[in-house]
């Protein structure tokens, strides 16, 4: 069996996670002395409106608990994945779903207590997997939970260097520097090196049934990483939606009309909504509702910006949505219906099977198509970017053109490079949560600073031949190209 990581990139907003954690494997540190048991300020209804979550900075797996005043607890892990067998290519989901009871806490310190674990079971057991609804399912122990018997509870206000490295890997970033006690409440495994963090619940409640956080669902883990679109064949008009592991989605409907007004007109629509959980109509189908949907800007408003008019609509596509079926790969096309088929490009008879995910809306059957885009950029670079970007840095380096033919050349490459960039890193906003982009983003901040004083150094000579502007538009190429690299290098080592 031949698996393939996906190169998934999300859990729920609520993760916020250290990106050069995983695979720690330093020593674990000696536990603290337990003091004497005592009647202490804290208990388990502290934690009932938390949730504990232990997960990756970007390949999507994560366990997440919640803990009850008594002490009993319950959650669960998945992961998606790619398997490879001789029947082709489907998806893997790794998971586990668990409950248990942790003995009395124990006061350590000031800030800390040590609980164990009484008991754990799971609702199916570890090792052992199934199909169903053409998923393969693992049933594994919770990640970060394995061998564990005690775990540490750390307290909002402890202070940070007094706490394992190996804890505040996971639940603040290695580069967070910034805070001196813990915002949080906090669980840490020492058998395994795991860090949880503690984020409140967004709306406690009194049954302790409802206040468990939703798991992801299967389905929507294998639409994360895709760009849904509907659109026109020429109009430029289009759609574009995306649905996290949840079944909350983001999108955005525009048009342009520059024959209108003296600076023309864009119609547009930025929304976010969720969708229902998923119900199986048949092999290839799946159907959900839009159980809830907000617009940026109120349908039917407009205004000037820049010199553009901005009318704000409803989201084209998605008007009068009742069901919205998910159509599966495989799907036998003569079975759908022809008006989907006619959006998303197979009207005829030109093959067997839908080859990609593919979202209809029932009520007007509209199609809507889906690519992964990260994927698509990888696609580019080996097809056109590089071969492209090597034919410009030879005519530079030729000295067969004057100095402003070069000029112009290497600030094309320098463009050429910069789209990349840009298109990577939209890619990476909409696959990553704000807690895991915020990291990420500092350190892009930091690389654009290290850029500029390395173009500035290229600019101060010797140019070889080349115009100053065009040695700095060329180094800067170069360095953003490295970056692109780096990028999707870390994309696949997370």
């Amino acid at each position: 069996m031949n698996r393939k990581k996906l190169t998934a990139l999300t859990l729920a907003a609520a993760l916020a996670l250290s990106l050069s954690a995983c695979g720690e494997s330093a020593a674990p540190p000696q536990s603290p002395t337990p003091l004497e048991t005592a009647e202490a300020d804290f208990t388990f209804a502290d934690l009932q409106a938390c949730r504990f979550v232990h997960a990756s900075g970007a390949s999507g797996w994560g366990t997440v608990l919640t803990i009850q005043p008594d002490g009993s607890f319950s959650g669960s892990f998945s992961d998606s994945e790619w398997e490879e067998s001789e029947s082709g290519t489907q998806a893997v989901c790794e998971c586990c779903e668990f409950s248990g009871q942790l003995a009395q806490p124990v006061r350590v310190n000031d800030y800390t207590y040590s609980v164990g674990i009484e008991h754990i079971e799971y609702q199916r057991e570890p090792g052992t997997d199934e199909y169903a609804d053409g998923i393969h399912y693992y049933f594994t122990e919770p990640r970060g939970l394995e061998d564990t018997g005690e775990l540490l509870i750390y307290l909002p206000g402890a202070p940070m260097a007094e706490l394992p490295e190996g804890f505040l890997g996971w639940v603040m970033g290695s580069d967070d520097t910034a805070e001196e006690e813990l915002p949080f409440y906090g669980l840490y495994s020492e058998a395994r090196l795991a860090g949880f963090r503690g984020d409140p619940v967004q709306e406690p409640v009194d049954d302790p049934a409802a206040a468990q956080p939703a798991a992801a669902d299967p389905l929507f883990s294998q639409l994360k990483d895709l760009e849904f679109y509907f659109a026109s064949g020429a109009g430029g008009w289009r759609t574009i939606l995306h649905i996290d592991v949840y079944g909350s989605f983001s999108g955005t409907y525009s048009d342009s009309d520059m024959g209108s007004g003296e600076h023309g007109v864009q119609y547009r629509c930025d929304f976010t909504g969720q969708f229902t959980q998923p119900v199986r109509v048949n092999d290839y189908t799946y159907s959900v509702r839009i159980d809830e949907i907000a617009y940026e800007k109120e349908a039917g408003t407009e205004e000037v910006i820049d010199g553009t008019q901005y009318c704000y609509t409803d989201p084209y596509g998605l008007e009068d949505a009742e069901d919205i079926l998910i159509y599966l790969p495989g799907a036998p096309l003569g079975q759908l219906p022809q008006e989907f088929r006619s959006w998303v490009g197979y009207s005829e008879n030109t093959r067997d099977e839908l080859p990609f995910y593919a979202l209809n809306n029932a009520v007007h059957q509209q199609g809507f198509s889906s690519y992964d885009r990260l994927e698509s950029i990888r696609e580019s670079l080996e097809g056109w970017v590089e071969p492209y970007a090597a034919e410009l840095e030879t005519e530079i380096t030729s000295g067969e053109f004057d100095q402003w033919v070069c000029e112009e050349k290497a600030a094309r490459m320098l463009e050429l490079w910069d789209d990349q960039l840009n298109d990577l890193w939209n890619c990476l906003e909409q696959r990553l949560d704000p807690a895991e982009l915020e990291p990420l983003t500092a350190e892009q901040e930091a690389w654009v600073a290290r850029k500029e004083e390395q173009v500035t150094q290229a600019g101060a000579g010797p140019h070889e031949g080349c115009t100053q502007a065009a040695a700095e538009d060329m180094a800067a190429a170069e360095l953003t190209r490295d970056r692109v690299y780096e990028l999707l290098d870390w994309l696949d080592e997370t």
